[in-house]
């Protein structure tokens, strides 16, 4: 998101860095404070950041995506699916919110998360 060639940025599952135990290793955005500054700079001047999570994804931790809320503030936009959800084919183990646990069926969480990223893409890149 930092370079100016990203016009529509979106972090699925922000898991990095991996095995985060501590609660700072939790709430670690890993990047450089200065791709931070340059980052939040582009998002204060239209550039939105989309992030993506299951409730219950552990490697994707709530204390990432709300250091990655408070990050960008206004220009945030989040989506958080409940899981577990039975009724809705999703587990406890759930990650990939539009790849391996995505579930094609009208009404489904995933499919709902993905339309609004079509439509967050469709508004940031055709203009």
């Amino acid at each position: 998101m930092a370079d100016d060639s990203v016009l529509a940025p979106i972090a699925a599952e922000p898991a990095l860095p991996l095995f985060s135990v501590t609660k700072s290793a939790k709430a670690a955005i890993a990047v450089s404070d200065v791709e931070i500054a340059r980052a939040q700079a582009r998002s204060e001047n239209g550039i939105p950041l989309m992030c993506l999570r299951f409730s219950s994804d552990r490697l994707s931790p709530p204390e990432r995506f709300e250091a990655i809320r408070t990050a960008f503030g206004p220009g945030f936009r989040g989506i958080v699916i409940t899981s577990p959800d039975a009724e809705h084919q999703i587990s406890t183990r759930a990650h990939s919110v539009l790849t391996k646990d995505f579930v094609d069926e009208p009404g489904n969480p995933t499919r709902l998360a993905r339309e609004q990223v079509v439509d967050f893409l469709k508004a940031q890149l055709i203009k």
